[in-house]
């Protein structure tokens, strides 16, 4: 399907406007980047891609990686130009360092990587608003995260740990007003004094489709903003 024209540079993009492209199980080569040159956002199931393979496409915005193996992120090392990211149940992933050089990021998605110990500080991300991390058992600490300093909302799913030390991150960020912990397989005993103490001082954070929340963030119709069911 032929995507639309780029934006007007400097103006927010309208990514509800813009079907994702899929690709399956290919590999990242020349013919790859030749198809996906004019490709804005795209969804790579199980694709094998080499160092900075999605930096080489220029017009990509919005990339989801889904499935397949990888122990790093490199292949979007030096995507500055994406504005969302999404990463969910990559086999085998513990090597997260690539996601500091992706400093256009708006949005970044982390879900169902176990494996995956430890983040990069993201202090160089400074357009990050939105960060939604979900099924991430073995994180040993939310402040890498909450070094983006100019970070609006934080967003958890499931089973992610959170110290105390990343409570009192959370409420001394200078920018951070809204955070939501849909904690549905944590134990009371961990999620409830998060919760009462998070609630007390920030916002509860919309769960919203992200390209909705775009929307709403740069006031684009926020009329028609849909929460997820």
């Amino acid at each position: 399907m032929p995507q639309p024209e780029p934006d007007v540079p400097g103006e927010p993009t309208d990514w509800r406007a813009i079907t994702p492209t899929l690709a399956s199980k290919e590999r990242a080569d020349a013919a790859f980047v030749e198809r996906h040159r004019a490709t804005r956002r795209l969804r790579a199931d199980g694709v094998q891609a080499g160092p900075g393979a999605y930096a080489a496409l220029p017009a990509l915005g919005w990339l989801e990686l889904v499935g397949g193996s990888a122990a790093d992120l490199e292949p979007v090392r030096g995507c500055t130009g994406l504005e969302v990211l999404r990463v969910s149940h990559v086999r085998g992933l513990t090597d997260a360092s690539a996601l500091a050089s992706c400093t256009g990021l708006e949005v970044l998605q982390l879900y169902a990587q176990p494996k995956l110990a430890e983040l990069p500080s993201l202090a160089g991300n400074e357009r990050l608003l939105r960060v939604e991390l979900g099924m991430l058992r073995g994180l040993r600490s939310l402040a890498p995260i909450l070094d983006a300093p100019n970070l609006e909302e934080l967003v958890l799913a499931k089973d992610v740990p959170v110290s105390d030390q990343d409570v009192e991150l959370m409420l001394a960020h200078p920018t951070l007003r809204a955070f939501l912990w849909v904690a549905l397989d944590v134990p009371l005993h961990r999620s409830r004094p998060v919760l009462e103490r998070t609630d007390a001082a920030l916002e509860r954070a919309r769960s919203v489709h992200v390209d909705a929340w775009l929307a709403a963030r740069h006031g684009l119709d926020e009329a028609s903003v849909a929460a997820e069911l």
